[in-house]
């Protein structure tokens, strides 16, 4: 009985399957062999969970000290300052579990995150069709009336012409608009006053956006892109908004940073992700450690750190564990 092998073309298999040459089985082995040319993963479900579990951690230890130093400065803030910390948040936190995790996108973000998200993005669409049919829409209901118009125009853009930017910017529409009705809806009707809990609803609009563009089939690699524009211009934002005098060197220093760990990551992977990140970590903990901020940030400022050093090493550790090439499994397999 012959083998398969990656010579083979579809039609060969096929035939060979027909006359009984080949099992099911050798395909599958065959499949785990090879899949597309890339090493093997090793099955170790037991190390890869528990260094998730630590990552989902450390990604949520960040997310709550952005939220703990922003909180202290909320009413400070004006509308656009508020709305780039809001919306920068949840793209950081989605930006830390995708390049950092370096796994597929659903699992980078914990289920519930999933959950909040969806729950907040029907909720926004179904507030939207009551405030404008009911007699009198509120203005609100009205201005994001206008912009799911824009959206669906650019989408039937994307459908005519086929031009993939269109689909992009009428996602971004699609999912800004709702969860900006949604935030503004329960804060008016419920009058949520705690600047924390405004904080968090809007804070989940980058988890929505990645949401919605793995669901509308979005190419990775240009959401990401945007992502990571949005994110550092959000740590731009809060370096030139917060700081005083030439305190804003630091923040300066900081984005530069992390725009080098996000290019250069991406191409050399592991090694310059990591060294670069940690150039990062020294950065941001030099210039929350002014005296600026020495006696008003100093828990935000340590979960912020012990976060991303989780992150950092157990990510470490797991990519050194996972992917390696496992010949003798192979072997073995084969051979059965």
């Amino acid at each position: 009985m012959s083998k398969p092998n990656k010579k083979m073309t579809i039609l060969d298999i096929k035939n060979a399957i027909s006359n009984g040459e080949i099992t099911t089985y050798e395909i599958n082995d065959l499949l785990v062999a090879y899949p597309s040319n890339k090493p093997i993963i090793n099955n170790q479900k037991e190390k890869n969970a528990v260094s998730q579990v630590i990552s989902y951690i450390g990604a949520s230890l960040v997310f709550l000290g952005i939220l703990f130093i922003s909180s202290i400065y909320w009413e400070s803030f004006d509308s656009w300052l508020k709305v780039s910390i809001s919306l920068g948040s949840g793209l950081l936190l989605w930006l830390i579990s995708v390049l950092l995790l370096n796994t597929k996108v659903h699992r980078s973000i914990p289920l519930a995150f999933h959950f909040i998200s969806i729950l907040l993005v029907s909720f926004g669409i179904g507030v939207l069709v009551y405030e404008v049919f009911k007699p009198e829409p509120s203005q609100y209901a009205i201005y994001l009336g206008i912009g799911f118009i824009f959206a669906t125009l650019i989408q039937g853009i994307q459908l005519i012409f086929q031009k993939h930017w269109a689909n992009i910017l009428s996602i971004y529409f699609y999912f800004l608009a709702s969860f900006w009705l949604s935030y503004a809806y329960l804060v008016t009707r419920f009058n949520i006053t705690t600047t924390i809990t405004q904080y968090i609803l809007f804070g989940f609009t980058g988890l929505a956006l990645m949401y919605g563009s793995k669901f509308f089939r979005v190419t990775f690699s240009h959401v990401s892109r945007l992502f990571q524009i949005f994110g550092s211009m959000f740590l731009f934002a809060m370096a030139f908004g917060i700081t005083t005098e030439y305190k804003w060197f630091y923040g300066f220093i900081m984005v530069l940073a992390l725009l080098a760990g996000l290019v250069f990551g991406i191409i050399k992977r592991y090694i310059i992700t990591i060294g670069v990140s940690i150039f990062w970590m020294f950065i941001y903990i030099q210039w929350l450690s002014s005296e600026y901020f020495r006696n008003q940030v100093g828990w935000g400022q340590s979960l912020i750190i012990l976060g991303v050093t989780l992150i950092l090493i157990f990510q470490t550790l797991r990519s050194r564990s996972t992917y390696k090439l496992s010949t003798k499994k192979i072997l073995g397999r084969s051979q059965l």
